[in-house]
């Protein structure tokens, strides 16, 4: 692959490619609109084979959940990023994958520090974001009182506790159903409150798009960086169990003007400082400022070792007989042998019990 090699700069027209994977709905498509919006050319990746083939890039960001090119990556001439998103969910499969990027954007804060302590040194907190193009309509009339839109949770977790006490008690939008992000953002429009309950205490996109959706925002005090994005009181309103999830929504559906005041300003903020746009900048200047670095860990070691890393992913994401075996024809030390079998013994078990996932 032939990737011509110059100094990145924000305000210029980049050629962009991007790491999706092809779901039609996932995160990935928030930064291509927000690139495509900023004026650059954008070439979407799905598979390893398609970067191969991709042609000249200024630039190649991957957004989880794509997992692929550990073999193609430390050859890349131009700088790559990666937002790591489900880090709270999956630490140790984000670490490993992050290895292979000069830079690394973490959505939750806390897990900033576990990420550049596998041993890389260009790691940064990347909030989530919210789309106002894709959850707001405006001129819509807000009749649902209470609007959510995600998974309920496991049975016996706190998260399914507090949904199934809170949401049964106000008037919603049809919560069993999965939505289109712009069907989402229809209903978050119709929505007085937008209640939302973390998972493990991330900052999630549901925050984000409650705001853009002019919504008041009810959510749990997460921590994890939320105070520092936004204020509660002024942009949003916090609660640490459900009977003050409760209290608040019962509240602010009573007092009309103050429900308003804080979701003017809760849109305005996401408005000006919380858009994939500005995330995709944040990234740009990252890069721009690195120069002509590239810090990524599996470019600073022997082939050998990237083939060991691979291996120990293989361990842990499974593999394929013939990946396995060409992983081995390039000369992987009987160090990984162990890792392949764990792999191919993860992707039998896959196959036999119909779990099959995308590996790389």
């Amino acid at each position: 692959m032939t990737v011509r090699v110059r100094e990145i700069d924000v305000c210029m027209s980049l050629r962009l490619g991007i790491g999706r994977i092809r779901e039609e709905h996932n995160t990935a498509l928030y930064f291509e609109r927000a690139a495509l919006a900023a004026g650059h050319e954008v070439v979407v990746v799905h598979e390893a084979h398609d970067l191969v083939h991709a042609g000249q890039l200024d630039m190649f960001i991957v957004v989880d959940p794509w997992f692929h090119g550990m073999q193609v990556l430390p050859r890349l001439s131009c700088p790559t990023a990666a937002v790591l998103i489900d880090v709270h969910l999956d630490l140790p499969t984000r670490a490993m994958f992050s290895r292979f990027f000069d830079h690394v954007f973490v959505a939750q804060r806390d897990l900033v520090v576990p990420i550049a302590a596998k041993g890389h040194n260009s790691v940064q907190w990347l909030p989530l974001g919210g789309d106002p193009s894709v959850h707001f309509v405006p001129n819509i009339t807000r009749d649902i009182d209470v609007g959510f839109v995600g998974k309920m949770g496991t049975p016996g977790t706190d998260r399914h506790s507090v949904l199934s006490r809170v949401l049964p008690r106000f008037g919603t939008n049809q919560i069993d159903r999965s939505y289109t992000p712009w069907e989402m953002g229809r209903i978050y429009s119709r929505s007085r409150i937008v209640f939302n309950k973390s998972i493990g205490r991330d900052v999630n996109m549901r925050v984000f798009e409650a705001l853009a959706a002019g919504a008041l925002l009810v959510t749990d005090r997460i921590s994890n960086g939320l105070d520092d994005l936004m204020t509660e009181g002024k942009h949003y309103i916090g609660y640490d169990t459900a009977e003050e999830a409760i209290a608040q929504i019962e509240h602010y559906l009573a007092d009309e003007e103050a429900r308003a005041r804080i979701a003017r300003a809760g849109q305005a903020l996401m408005n000006e400082r919380h858009s994939y746009g500005d995330r995709l900048t944040q990234i740009l200047r990252t890069v721009q400022a690195a120069g002509d670095a590239r810090p990524a860990p599996a470019r600073h070691v022997t082939p050998g070792q990237q083939r060991l890393w691979r291996a120990e992913w293989a361990r842990r994401r499974g593999i394929s007989a013939t990946d396995a075996a060409g992983l081995m024809a390039e000369g992987l030390t009987p160090a990984g042998y162990g890792h392949l079998a764990i792999g191919l013994a993860r992707t039998a078990k896959w196959m036999m019990t119909g779990l099959g996932r995308t590996r790389s």
